[in-house]
Formats: structure tokens, sequence, C-alpha cells
């Protein structure tokens, strides 16, 4: 084979390379924004309405009709599974809400551009602080979040989910002062997550037996 039929045919390799690279990243793109714009809505939508402590556990059981989460929720969930599972990729990478703190911080840098980076220490502090909220929303589950103390007559108006739950009030401080916090620090709430510290421990379990595995797999060759 001549070196010039040798060229050509790295020049096709290459191509079908760059096709590949290609393609992957506009599926990439278009899974992460179908995501945001399907399961945005219905984030603001329990932010405001849902009657739960903890929202998105009891979605198929939720008297609130109206929200898209009911809808969403289950197959998000199996598409996020699988998108991860065969490309090996977090889930932080397509999370919707990860996508809106993108956006968010995509505003301050083309307005005020005062962006505010963390350190080491502070990274390590906001982990701890990630998993007691993990720890924290598993009590609130098991403890607040049983739907037969939910009272369906007042889960359809802002003014009745105020004047009967103080966690109310209190989920939304806390998430109004994760996106002012979030306009400043790149993906503030993704640093938090009680469900990113869930998928962290996950994918260290697994990683775990999977090394696990190997070792023994290692010394049964050596037998």
């Amino acid at each position: 084979m001549s070196p010039s039929s040798n060229n050509i045919e790295n020049m096709k390799k290459s191509m079908r390379v760059d096709i590949k690279l290609i393609v992957r990243s506009y599926l990439f793109l278009l899974i992460k924004w179908t995501f945001f714009f399907l399961v945005v809505p219905g984030i603001f939508v329990s932010i405001l309405f849902c009657p739960y402590v903890i929202p998105f556990i009891y979605c198929d059981v939720c008297p609130v009709y109206f929200c898209p989460m009911k809808i969403f929720r289950i197959p998000f969930l199996i598409v996020a599974f699988f998108y991860v599972l065969l490309s090996k990729k977090r889930f932080y990478t397509i999370c919707p809400a990860g996508t809106l703190q993108d956006v968010i911080i995509s505003i301050n840098k083309k307005t005020l551009n005062r962006i505010k980076l963390l350190n080491v220490v502070q990274r390590n502090m906001l982990k701890v602080v990630r998993y007691m909220f993990l720890v924290v929303a598993l009590i609130l589950v098991v403890i607040f979040n049983d739907p037969r103390y939910i009272d369906p007559y007042h889960t359809f108006s802002i003014e009745g989910l105020m004047y009967e739950n103080i966690f109310y009030y209190i989920r939304l401080s806390i998430i109004v002062s994760i996106f002012i916090l979030a306009f400043f620090i790149p993906r503030f709430w993704c640093k938090i997550c009680p469900f990113g510290a869930l998928i962290s421990l996950i994918y260290l379990t697994y990683n775990k037996i999977c090394g696990f595995v190997q070792m023994f797999k290692i010394k049964n060759n050596k037998k």
C-alpha cells in the first residue's frame, strides 16, 4: 500500500472519529436541554405548591394534579439512569438544576462578572454540609413526608400552604438563598445537593465493590 493511500485511510478514520464525537456532543446537548425544559417548570411548581417537606418523593400520590413532575419524574429517572450507564458520565452533567445554575452564572458573567471561586477548605466544608443535608432530608422524608398527614384541600393554593405549613417558609427561604448564592458561586446547589451526595455514595460503593472484585480475580489468577 502506497503512502498516499495510507494517508487517505488515516484521514477517513479521523473523520469517522470526529463525526462520532460531534454526534455524541450534540446528543448530549439535546438530552441536557430537553431535560431542562421539561423538568425545570416542575421544579418551580414544586417550590411553590408541593405540600411535602421534601419534594419529588411522593409525586405519584400527590394531590397537586397540575404538577409536571407527576408526568416526567419516572421517565426522567429512567432515561437519566440509562444515560449515565451507557455514556459513563456523571448525573450532574445533565441535571436540570445544574443546567439552571449554569444559566444563572452566565447571567452574572454578562452583567456583574463577579464570580466567587471556592478554595479547597471551603469545598471540603460544603461536602460536609452536603452529607448533613442528606441525613436531614432522609429524616424529614421518614418523619414528615407521610401522605396521610397531608390535607389535600390546602394543596391547591399557595395561601393554603403558607397558612398550614411552617416548612413552606423554611423551604422557600433555603431555595431563594441557594439561587442568590448560585448567582455568585458556580453550581452552588450541586455542592450541597443531598441527591448528589446520595449518588456519590452509590458511586463510591460501586467503585469499592469493583475494586474488591478485581483484587479477588487477581488473587485467583495468581493461584
